[in-house]
């Protein structure tokens, strides 16, 4: 594992690691699903909105990495079901948790003026909710010990994807901003 994806919750000899990822950022889900197989994940847990993209990103995983076993799902990463869903089926599968990446994000192209309230909350949804699921649930599941498993301490990594557009004026369409800034 190269130096700065190793955490001190993470196995630091390649030792069998679990992750889930979000999506909604085709490129950065995908590049990050990819690293993370390099990295020696086990089993990769792929949820996407949008269920076209993840036939090939699984194909890709596989061919690249036969040992790493893809599990994808087309799910909203705002959806309290499905967040909480795949973190136990990840316990359920193997036992624990060790990464979750969230990684949704929507923004809409409107100016201010045009900008309704059903947009700004939908960006609040999916940009903001995920997240307090994401580490509602996947800090629970992190919580959980399995020595047979190889995790004999609690704990964990969640990552959440973050924007210049949260702290600086102008960088986003205002729901954007407002959603990356809460």
């Amino acid at each position: 594992m190269s130096n700065y994806s190793k955490t001190r919750h993470q196995p630091q000899n390649n030792e069998e690691f679990f992750k889930v990822t979000t999506e909604r950022i085709k490129k950065i889900h995908r590049a990050t699903a990819i690293r993370f197989a390099h990295e020696g994940a086990k089993h990769l847990y792929l949820i996407d909105f949008d269920p076209t993209n993840l036939p090939n990103l699984q194909s890709t995983i596989e061919k690249l990495y036969p040992d790493v076993k893809v599990t994808t799902l087309q799910a909203d990463a705002a959806d309290e079901a499905a967040i909480s869903g795949v973190c136990a089926q990840a316990l359920r599968e193997e036992g624990r948790l060790d990464v979750f990446f969230a990684n949704a994000g929507v923004a809409s192209r409107n100016a201010l003026a045009e900008t309704t309230s059903e947009t700004f909350m939908e960006s609040m949804r999916v940009n903001a909710l995920s997240c307090f699921h994401a580490v509602k649930f996947a800090s629970a599941a992190m919580q959980k010990t399995n020595p047979s498993r190889g995790k004999e301490y609690s704990g964990g990594s969640i990552i959440m994807t973050a924007s210049t557009a949260g702290i600086r004026s102008g960088a986003g369409t205002v729901d954007y901003s407002a959603s990356k800034a809460a």
